[in-house]
């Protein structure tokens, strides 16, 4: 198994790397902590708390990539449907 490291216990270098990782979260920038974290995590698998937000992360990348994307300002309104009625009948279009 691994020994288990707290936040303390970083050196230098990586204690820096964990405070960018925490602020990309804070700032709502989830992919970029996720690939420090990642880093980060390949030279200290005991590092639990860096697994912790590395989870969070993920979570939130998933959720924005799951996120639907907007139907715009019609709605599922599609403006070639649109465009096709108008051009059969102009008159009923306006």
């Amino acid at each position: 198994m691994f020994q288990k490291i707290s936040e303390d216990q970083l050196a230098p270098a990586h204690k820096e790397q964990w405070n960018k990782a925490s602020q990309a979260m804070k700032s709502n920038n989830a992919g970029y902590a996720v690939s420090l974290l990642e880093n980060l995590l390949k030279e200290l698998p005991g590092f639990l708390q860096g697994r912790e937000l590395l989870r969070k992360a993920q979570f939130e990348t998933s959720k924005v990539q799951a996120k639907p994307k907007s139907l715009g300002l019609y709605g599922d309104l599609s403006l070639s449907g649109l465009k096709k009625k108008i051009l059969a009948n102009p008159a009923e279009g306006l």
